[in-house]
């Protein structure tokens, strides 16, 4: 077994959960209605993470290694955020002053995916298994898409514009 990939997984697993509330707070806190609903979908991703590691740890546990993405039906990783469907801030008018609460929130939710990424980036060089490195490169690559996601509404909001909305962020909310 490789670099007691079980705790790192259980870590893995605790970050993801801490996201997932992290987003809820956040949603709960922003005045920006289509920031809520990005939060929202941003917590119900980490969730998504966070069960599809569950699944990873407990083969693993069974002596079963991973399985990788294909092989679990109980959590689906979602594509990463093309972010270039992303309007930028030249196409749209400002509309209001940013709230310094909702622009905190973002900045902090920015270095938060950052680290997501650099974390499942070292995991997947750390990890000999074939499946569990293509586990890890695509929840780095996801995460590097929420990265940009975020980036983008801080931009958005620098520039006293209001959060854009995205439509997979309405589509997975009605679910």
């Amino acid at each position: 077994m490789d670099i007691n990939i079980e705790k790192i997984i259980t870590a893995a697993i605790d970050r993801e959960k801490e996201a997932n509330r992290y987003y809820n707070k956040a949603a709960s806190l922003i005045e920006d209605s289509n920031g809520r609903l990005m939060y929202h979908w941003l917590a119900r991703e980490e969730l998504g993470h966070a069960t599809l590691l569950q699944v990873e740890l407990n083969a693993i546990k069974r002596g079963e290694g991973w399985l990788a993405e294909k092989n679990i039906k109980d959590a689906v990783l979602s594509d990463p955020v093309d972010c270039s469907k992303i309007p930028i801030v030249s196409e749209t008018k400002p509309t209001q002053s940013a709230c310094v609460d909702d622009m905190a929130i973002l900045k902090e939710a920015v270095e938060s995916e950052k680290a997501a990424v650099l974390f499942y980036k070292d995991l997947a060089a750390k990890t000999a298994d074939a499946k569990g490195k293509l586990v890890l490169r695509k929840l780095a690559k996801i995460e590097k898409g929420h990265q940009g996601l975020l980036e983008k509404q801080l931009k958005r909001l620098s520039n006293s514009q209001n959060m854009f909305m995205l439509e997979v962020f309405d589509i997975q909310a009605s679910s």
